[in-house]
Parts: C-alpha cells; sequence; structure tokens
C-alpha cells in the first residue's frame, strides 16, 4: 500500500510548504479534479463526509491520472492522486505533489495462484515492483516529516 498524494500546479502557495496538505482546510476554498465527477469513497478509505465536500468543489473531471495532472498544471485545481501518478505527472512539468494528513491509501497487488508457481521474469517483475512501492512509500514519508 501506498499513500495518496496532493497534487498541486508548482505556483500553488503550499507547493513550497512542507509538511501535510489536509484535505479539510481546503476543501472550503479550492477546487478540486475528480474521477467521472466522483472519489473512489471505498478504494481510498476516503471519509464519505469529505468525500462530498470535495465532490461540490469538483469543477472538472478526469478520466485518467496524465489527463489529472494536465488539468492541474492548466487550470490550477488540485488533484488527489497516487504516487505513481504523481511522479509522471511532475516528471512532465508545471506540478508537485504534497502527502495528505489524511490517510488515503492506494493499493497495488499481484495475484497469483503461489509464488512457487511464478517464472523467474514474474518474480524479477514482483521484486521489482516491491522496491519501487516501497522508494515511493518512503518518499513521501520523507516529505511528511518536513516542518
Amino acid at each position: 500500500s501506498a499513500p495518496y498524494v496532493c497534487l498541486l500546479p508548482e505556483d500553488h502557495p503550499l507547493a513550497d510548504q512542507g509538511g501535510l496538505i489536509d484535505l479539510e482546510e481546503l476543501v472550503a476554498n479550492e477546487t478540486f479534479v475528480t474521477f467521472g465527477g466522483t472519489y473512489p469513497d471505498t478504494m481510498m478509505s476516503m471519509d464519505p463526509a469529505l468525500s462530498r465536500k470535495l465532490q461540490a468543489r469538483s469543477r472538472l473531471s478526469a478520466a485518467n491520472m496524465p489527463l489529472a495532472g494536465a488539468l492541474v498544471r492548466e487550470t490550477g485545481a488540485l488533484a488527489i492522486a497516487d504516487p505513481f501518478s504523481a511522479e509522471q505527472a511532475t516528471r512532465m512539468g508545471g506540478v508537485v505533489f504534497r502527502p495528505l494528513s489524511q490517510n488515503l491509501t492506494y493499493f497495488v497487488s499481484i495475484v497469483a495462484a503461489g509464488r512457487e508457481q511464478l517464472s523467474r521474469q514474474a518474480l524479477a517483475f514482483s521484486d521489482l515492483l516491491a522496491a519501487q512501492l516501497s522508494a515511493r512509500v518512503a518518499y513521501v514519508e520523507a516529505l511528511s516529516r518536513q516542518p
């Protein structure tokens, strides 16, 4: 599992600050990008009341994370993103991401009959994915500890 993050335009006042982003504090004044006009509450472990507030502040909807990143960059709206998509969006420029104070969790799974049933290539992929996930979680946790 990995924590979701907040995707912000690089010129947003909160972009250069350390620490956590609290969605409850932002929801009154910011516009958000949603996915199909909604947030996947149960998938994200998001409080339904917060989800309703964010949906009420949504003026834009994206079908995928690259589009959400582009909307953040071009419109100034904020988005909630998984850390992998957020990293990809920052590589494209114009956006940054910050950790959230809310514990919204992104889950990644590899489903197989058993590790012993996997090919060498599948095992290598599984190990690489686990290492990348661990590195991304460590990075977001380090950002969370910055003042």
